[in-house]
């Protein structure tokens, strides 16, 4: 046995260490019924599991750091601030056996998520030399220019629609609305799509990366003010990640710049949520929300305290399945990919209630969606296993862009480029909503596939 087979050995005996650690930790305190213990443990499982990524990877920024984080803060931010900095929120008032159990099962879904997206539990394969046909880096821009060309004005159009509704209206009608663009928020889209490609694209072109990312992270940060923020959140974070692993590696000087902005932008998402209940934009309100964030209020342990209240929606399934309604057995997530399918919802006898979760609670209307809340709707306790898979098709995603940049076949990276921000935005959405991106991407690889054709014969003409 060589040093380096040594190595990886060691380094599977120690994940697999971790991985025990993590398991000993939930058994140990599965009889406590102290909330504050279980916050702790969550604590610890969520630092394990960063040790556990850095070993595997090498490296820390990886995209299940990022979903992983923002589950975690999503679903526990609210339980930590209100522990460790004395915020005062009634908002997940749950009974304790409740909140103990909901939060043991976030805890195991983290490590199944944790461990399905490493090398441990896949045996290791070929590159793969084709995925359908082959989409060069050409052809790849070309997709990205489109998609920009199609998307910008209406997501110009849906923003500014959405901007007027909060200012002049109340946050209620401005989600509303969201609803009710039919085929020109499909088109909008796009334009998330086409601007991830550009980046990818940028590596030897840094300036062209910056613009993009500088423009649209303003934009984005802009258009909170029509109340909603979870999209414009989830795209930043998407573009970031991309932008870092592709064109430009974070460096100190870049990391303090990126603390700036977070602390700035918690402030704005703070008078976001404050917008949404004064139903309105008040000068007076940003005025004191700047001033309070340089004194008393935190604007970050704020903003972790409002992200956090996605953990309701997963309070009320352990409170409502199979209390109040069954489980669904896995139906949301079938009949999401059907709906993907044109006019299948007409053929095929389906239930739109099984594809939001919330709809089935006593009393929902106020509430948004959870990976994980979704996940113990359909299986219960066995909903671990959906988080297991989920890791491990994530866990794949930076290899396969190395592997598609070193064939020059980026067809599987079209695929990933298409689905990035839904995944992010899915820690506090609903699988429904991956219907649209499946139908994008059917339509970027019919017209990347039109493209490649076009491209051959103008080159045997040639």
């Amino acid at each position: 046995m060589d040093n380096k087979q040594r190595e990886i050995r060691s380094r599977k005996v120690a994940l697999i260490e971790i991985i025990f650690a993590q398991i000993l930790l939930i058994i140990l305190i599965t009889v406590c019924n102290n909330r504050k213990v279980w916050i702790i443990s969550s604590l610890f499982i969520l630092i394990f599991s960063y040790f556990y990524i850095k070993m595997e990877k090498g490296r820390l920024l990886t995209f299940m750091t990022i979903f992983l984080t923002l589950s975690y803060v999503l679903h526990m931010g609210q339980y930590i601030v209100i522990e460790f900095f004395s915020y005062d929120s009634n908002f997940l008032n749950a009974p304790n056996k409740v909140t103990c159990s909901s939060i043991l099962f976030i805890n195991i879904c983290h490590i199944s998520f944790v461990i399905g997206s490493t090398k441990l539990t896949r045996r290791k394969k070929k590159i793969s030399t084709l995925f359908l046909y082959r989409l060069d880096k050409q052809i790849l821009y070309y997709i990205g220019c489109f998609c920009i060309v199609c998307g910008v004005v209406p997501r110009l159009y849906i923003d500014i629609n959405q901007m007027l509704l909060q200012i002049n209206g109340n946050y209620s009608e401005s989600l509303e609305q969201m609803t009710q663009y039919g085929w020109i928020s499909i088109l909008a889209q796009f334009f998330y799509v086409g601007v991830l490609i550009l980046i990818f694209l940028s590596n030897s072109n840094v300036f062209r990366a910056r613009i993009i990312l500088f423009i649209v992270c303003l934009w984005e940060i802009f258009t909170m003010l029509s109340g909603g923020r979870i999209y414009a959140i989830s795209f930043i974070i998407s573009m970031i990640y991309i932008y870092c692993l592709r064109v430009e590696k974070p460096t100190i000087k870049t990391i303090i710049i990126i603390g700036v902005i977070v602390y700035f932008g918690c402030i704005i998402m703070n008078i976001v949520a404050d917008m949404r209940v004064t139903g309105g934009f008040s000068l007076n309100n940003v005025i004191k929300e700047v001033k309070d964030s340089f004194g008393k209020d935190n604007p970050i342990i704020l903003f972790i305290a409002e992200m956090g209240g996605t953990m309701k929606s997963m309070l009320y399934s352990v409170i409502n399945f199979p209390a109040y309604s069954e489980y669904a057995y896995g139906r949301s997530y079938i009949e999401s990919i059907i709906t993907a399918i044109p006019f299948a919802d007409s053929i095929l006898p389906m239930d739109d209630n099984h594809l939001v979760f919330i709809k089935h609670f006593r009393s929902s209307s106020y509430l948004g969606g959870s990976w994980l809340g979704e996940a113990y709707y359909n299986f219960s306790w066995l909903g671990f296993i959906v988080c297991y898979l989920w890791g491990k098709w994530i866990g794949k995603f930076e290899n396969i862009f190395a592997e598609d940049t070193i064939e020059n076949n980026y067809s599987r990276t079209l695929v990933i480029l298409t689905f990035i921000f839904y995944i992010i935005t899915y820690t506090r959405d609903y699988f429904a909503r991956f219907a649209t991106p499946i139908q994008m991407c059917g339509v970027l690889f019919v017209l990347s596939y039109c493209v490649g054709k076009i491209k051959q014969s103008l080159q045997r003409r040639c």
